[in-house]
C-alpha cells in the first residue's frame, strides 16, 4: 500500500523579494498620500486664515475711508466749528484735513507733520476723520443759546472726556465733553437723557460757547472718530495697526494712492491716482477715492517653506463725503 506524503513548500527568494517590493511601494504610496493630505490641509488652513485676515482688514479700511469727512448732512466742512483747544494743522483732531496720508513712512500730508510712529520701511499710511455713523437725537431742552448745555439721548453712551460732534443740516460743532450727567425722566432707574457740559480749558475747548445753536429735533449727536492705519512690527512680525493697536498680524505692506478729481466735474470721478506726497496741498479737497493694496504673508513658518509667495489684495474706495461738496 502506497502512502501519499503531502509536501510543504515555503516562499522562494524571488517571491519574497517581489512581496517586499510591493509592500514597500504600497507603504511609499500611503506615506506620500498622507504627507500630501497633510500639506493640503495646512495649505487650506493657512489660506483660510489669510483670506479671513484680508476680509477683516479691507472691511475696516473701506468702512472708515468711505466715511472720511462726514460731519453731518450738510456735507460742507466750511460749516464745521472745531471748538477743541490746541488743535493745529495735522494734529489728531484737525478736521480741516479729514483724509491724510504718508508715502513710504514719510510725513503726514498735507500737513507735512511727522508721524511719531515706528513704521515698517517702505510702507504707506492713512488717517481718517469723521463723526461716528451711530448718531443719536439731540434731546430737549435744545441748544437755544450757544452757551447752553447739550442734552442727548442716553443711548449714545457719551462719557466725560469724549470728543463729541453735534450736527444738523446747517452746521456742525465739535467739542470735548467736560462732564456728563445722567437724567432719569421716568424714574425707572435707567437714564433717558445725558446732560453734557462743554467748558473751556486746556485740553478741552477753546471757549465754553458752541459755534452754533441747535433749536429743534433735526440735531444729531455722535462721537468723533479719528483712525490712523499703518504697518508696524508686532509680536510676530509686521501687522496692520490702528491708533497704536495691532489689528491683524501678517500684513507686510500697505500701498496707497489717492484718486483726484482734478477738473471738479459733476461725476466726481477720479481723473488720476497719485501717492500722498504727490497730491499737493491744494488737491486734498479733491481726493474722491482711495486705492489700497495690502500684502499678506503666512504666519506659519513651516508653510512658508512650502509656499513662499505672499498674497496681495487691492480695493478702491470712494470718499463719499468729499464728493458731496464738489
Amino acid at each position: 500500500m502506497n502512502t501519499y506524503k503531502k509536501q510543504h513548500f515555503g516562499l522562494s527568494l524571488v517571491e519574497l523579494l517581489v512581496a517586499i517590493t510591493i509592500g514597500a511601494l504600497l507603504l511609499t504610496a500611503a506615506t506620500s498620500l498622507l504627507v500630501n493630505n497633510k500639506r493640503i490641509y495646512q495649505t487650506q488652513n493657512v489660506l483660510g486664515r489669510v483670506q479671513e485676515t484680508a476680509r477683516f482688514s479691507v472691511a475696516r479700511l473701506v468702512n472708515d475711508i468711505s466715511m472720511g469727512g462726514y460731519f453731518g448732512c450738510s456735507g460742507d466742512l466750511n460749516t464745521v466749528t472745531n471748538n477743541l483747544n490746541g488743535v493745529t494743522s495735522g494734529s489728531t483732531y484737525d478736521v480741516a484735513n479729514p483724509v491724510e496720508g504718508f508715502e513710504n513712512a514719510g510725513n503726514w500730508q498735507p500737513s507735512n507733520t511727522a508721524t511719531g510712529l515706528t513704521l515698517v520701511a517702505g510702507t504707506d499710511g492713512i488717517t481718517i476723520r469723521h463723526m461716528s455713523g451711530a448718531t443719536y437725537n439731540i434731546a430737549t431742552p435744545y441748544v437755544d443759546d450757544v452757551s447752553d448745555d447739550v442734552f442727548v439721548d442716553a443711548a449714545s453712551g457719551i462719557q466725560a472726556n469724549d470728543y463729541v460732534v453735534i450736527s444738523d443740516c446747517k452746521s456742525t460743532d465739535i467739542f470735548r465733553a467736560t462732564s456728563v450727567t445722567e437724567i432719569d425722566d421716568d424714574t425707572d432707574g435707567n437714564a433717558d437723557r445725558l446732560q453734557i457740559k462743554h467748558a473751556a480749558g486746556s485740553g478741552n475747548n477753546t471757549t465754553a460757547n458752541l459755534g452754533n445753536k441747535y433749536t429743534d429735533d433735526a440735531g444729531r449727536s455722535a462721537r468723533m472718530i479719528v483712525r490712523r492705519y499703518y504697518i508696524a512690527t508686532g509680536a510676530n512680525g509686521p501687522g496692520l495697526f490702528m491708533n497704536g493697536e495691532e489689528l491683524v498680524e501678517g500684513v507686510t505692506d500697505m500701498e496707497i494712492v489717492y484718486g483726484i478729481n482734478s477738473d471738479s466735474d459733476a461725476d466726481a470721478d477720479a481723473d488720476s491716482y497719485v501717492s500722498a506726497d504727490a497730491v499737493g496741498a491744494a488737491n486734498w479737497a479733491n481726493v474722491v477715492s482711495v486705492k489700497i493694496t495690502l500684502t499678506f504673508t503666512a504666519l506659519n513658518e513651516d508653510f512658508r517653506d512650502i509656499q513662499s509667495n505672499d498674497w496681495t489684495y487691492t480695493t478702491t474706495v470712494r470718499v463719499r463725503n468729499n464728493t458731496i461738496s464738489i
